[in-house]
C-alpha cells in the first residue's frame, strides 16, 4: 500500500488538531485548591501568562511546588515524542478508516505500512508518556486528587483499550484477513456457485483471490488471461495481488462469481473476524476524537 497524496491531505488536519493543544490555561479550581491568588501564578490574571512559580506549578501540580531537577530540554523532548507520536497512530488510525476503510481492511488485511507506523505510535506515546507523568506528578495521590491527574488517568485507561485492541487486530484478527476470504457487502455464500476446479472453465476468464473466485472477463486488462504479462487466469492469485501496485482494494469494483472448495470454512471465519474488527475499529475512532478532546 502506497502513501498518497491524498492520505497526506487527511493527516494535515490532524495535525493541525494537535497544534491547538500546546495553550494550558488557568482554572478556577486550582486557585481554590492552593488558596492562592491568581496573580500569584499569572504574570497578568486577564491574558494568563504565567510567571516562574505558575510554571512550576503547571509541571508538579502540587503546592507549594517542588523543583524539578529534569533538564528541561528533556521535558520538551519527550513532549515532542508525545505529540509526534500521536499524530503518527491517530493518523494511521483515521487512514485505515476514511481513506482504506474497514471492508478493504477484512478483504486483505491491515496494510502493513500502516501497522508499523501505528506501533511505532503506541511504542511512542507509552515511553514518553510514562516519563511526563512521572515527572509531573510526584505520586499517584497527586494524580488520583487534581483535575489534571484525573485527566491523564482517564487518558491511560483509554491508552490502554486501544492498545489492547490494536494487540488483537495485529496478532489474531489480521490473520484471519489475510488467510481467509471475504465477500464484499456480506454476501452469503449459499447464493454463489462452488468452482471445484478453474481450469475447467476455460472460456470464462476467472481467478481466485484466497478463495473467492472473480470473473474478469470483461477486463480489458485480462485480455486472453493474461494480466501486465506475467499473472495468469485460472489460478490462485491472492498473494501477488496483496503485493500489487494497486492491492485488493481494487476488487470492489467486481462481483464475486463463486468460491472454491477452500475457502467456504474459512470465508465463515472471517466473517466473525470482520463483526469484532469493526466493533473495535469504531471505538478506536470515537476514542481518538475523545483523547483530542481531552488533551485541548
Amino acid at each position: 500500500m502506497q502513501i498518497t497524496s491524498d492520505s497526506i491531505k487527511w493527516l494535515i488536519p490532524v495535525m493541525l488538531v494537535f497544534s491547538m493543544i500546546f495553550p494550558v490555561y488557568g482554572l478556577p479550581q486550582y486557585a481554590k485548591e492552593t488558596g492562592q491568588q491568581c496573580s500569584t501564578c499569572h504574570i497578568d490574571p486577564s491574558t494568563g501568562e504565567l510567571n516562574e512559580v505558575g510554571k512550576a506549578f503547571r509541571i508538579t501540580h502540587t503546592w507549594p511546588p517542588e523543583e524539578k531537577k529534569t533538564d528541561q530540554t528533556v521535558i520538551f523532548l519527550f513532549g515532542f515524542i508525545h505529540i509526534l507520536s500521536a499524530i503518527v497512530w491517530i493518523g494511521a488510525i483515521i487512514f485505515v478508516h476514511v481513506i482504506h476503510t474497514p471492508d478493504v481492511v477484512a478483504m486483505g488485511g491491515a496494510p502493513r505500512k500502516e501497522l508499523i507506523l501505528g506501533w511505532l505510535g503506541i511504542m511512542g506515546i507509552g515511553i514518553s508518556g510514562t516519563a511526563l507523568t512521572l515527572h509531573r506528578f510526584h505520586s499517584f495521590q497527586s494524580l488520583l486528587s487534581t483535575p489534571a491527574g484525573l485527566t491523564v488517568l482517564a487518558k491511560i485507561v483509554i491508552f490502554a483499550f486501544m492498545t489492547c485492541t490494536a494487540l488483537i487486530l495485529t496478532f489474531y484478527l489480521n490473520r484471519k484477513f489475510r488467510e481467509s476470504p471475504r465477500f464484499p457487502h456480506d454476501i452469503d455464500l449459499e447464493d454463489f456457485r462452488e468452482f471445484r476446479d478453474l481450469k475447467a472453465e476455460k472460456d470464462r476468464v476467472l481467478v481466485s483471490v484466497s478463495g473467492l473466485v472473480y470473473d474478469l472477463t470483461e477486463s480489458p486488462l485480462w485480455k486472453d488471461g493474461v494480466h501486465a504479462g506475467k499473472h495468469h487466469a485460472w489460478a490462485e492469485l491472492g498473494e501477488d495481488i496483496k503485493r500489487s501496485p494497486h492491492g485488493i482494494a481494487v476488487l470492489k469494483k467486481f462481483r464475486p462469481a463463486g468460491f472454491t472448495s477452500e475457502a467456504y470454512k474459512k470465508a465463515k471465519e472471517a466473517g466473525r473476524a470482520f463483526a469484532i474488527f469493526r466493533f473495535f475499529a469504531y471505538m478506536n475512532l470515537i476514542f481518538s476524537f475523545i483523547l483530542i478532546g481531552l488533551s485541548a
